[in-house]
């Protein structure tokens, strides 16, 4: 009996630590999970929109609590934070409030944010445009359809320095975008081993 309940004091914690946190909508939010790389993009108004909030984020997951940064793109501030996952949920402490966020989540510099998820996906990060430019329908071929500066895309698949993107929500667009057309990551979280 004592051997059995040692083997369950001593693996229990692995069993326990093992988290299945998956991208998809955070409503707010939406969060791609890259192996342990979190990359997301909050975006949040007030009624009628008089007041938004917008703040991208990153950060590599760790169990239990972990640091990430939040930051607009282009933009040369970063608000250091931390992040804790479950199995769909995220919760975001930021260490002081981003831009126009007071009227519309004043929290997440307090108490946090928790954002479930409600729907599962399979993509694997969130990226912001650097510039306006074009998606291609293959790797290196004619450019087609237009993107915004500053658009939040979807990262589906990767191949070198080309990335398959969608635009969020209901639009069907999608296509190749080179990597260099993105705002790169800035934690370095990306370029850890996983």
């Amino acid at each position: 009996m004592r051997q059995i309940v040692l083997f369950l004091f001593i693996w229990a914690p692995l069993f326990a630590a093992k988290i299945d946190f998956t991208s998809g909508s955070y409503d707010p939010a939406i969060i791609g999970v890259d192996a342990n790389l979190i990359t997301g993009y909050y975006q949040n108004c007030t009624g009628e929109c008089k007041f938004s909030c917008f703040v991208y984020f990153e950060g590599k997951k760790t169990a239990g609590e972990f640091p990430i940064i939040a930051y607009y793109p282009g933009d040369k501030e970063i608000i250091p934070g931390t992040a804790r996952v479950s199995e769909n949920k995220l919760h975001i402490k930021l260490t002081s409030l981003p831009d126009g966020c007071y009227n519309v989540e004043p929290d997440f510099n307090k108490a946090g944010v928790t954002l479930m998820r409600d729907t599962p996906a399979d993509w694997l990060q969130i990226r912001i445009v650097k510039r306006k430019t074009k998606l291609r329908s293959e790797a290196k071929d004619k450019a087609d359809a237009p993107v915004e500066k500053q658009q939040a895309v979807i990262v589906l698949k990767k191949r070198g320095s080309w990335f398959f993107v969608k635009k969020p929500g209901g639009e069907k667009t999608s296509g190749w975008i080179k990597e260099s057309e993105l705002f790169p990551l800035r934690s370095g979280s990306h370029r850890a081993r996983f």
